[in-house]
């Protein structure tokens, strides 16, 4: 069991790899242009960066692992959806409880299981 478990994180490194390359660059590359676009960097759009980079460690590692274990896509994406969705409300109580924001917890839920399931899927995509 030892060994598969090795065979299958040594797999996962690689998916994650990419699976960062492609999510984060893209959400990054996002809020460059908006701050490019705006003048002036905008606080939502920092805490939304912050929210959806907490979220995607999580998420894309049960998406890497998943993929790198041939597991059902349906089962990897439910179990991304429900870690994105505990990340977020997360997230949330923290920039709460700091008086910065506070959204809606049904908001925060469905906006990080979204995320959660979209990373894990984006991993199967990594994948190949």
């Amino acid at each position: 069991m030892s060994e598969r478990v090795v065979k299958i994180s040594i797999k996962a490194i690689p998916i994650f790899g990419r699976t960062a390359s492609i999510y984060l660059g893209g959400l990054y590359a996002g809020f460059a242009s908006g701050v490019v676009l705006n003048g002036s960097l905008n606080p939502a759009s920092v805490i939304a960066i912050a929210a959806n980079t907490a979220v995607f460690i999580p998420v894309a590692a049960i998406g890497a692992l998943g993929a790198a274990a041939d597991a059902p896509i349906g089962l990897v994406t439910g179990a991304g959806a429900a870690a994105g969705a505990c990340g977020g409300v997360v997230f949330n109580h923290a920039v709460a409880t700091c008086g910065v924001l506070n959204v809606s917890g049904t908001v925060v839920c469905l906006g990080g299981a979204t995320i959660g399931a979209a990373l894990a899927l984006l991993a199967y995509e990594a994948r190949e």
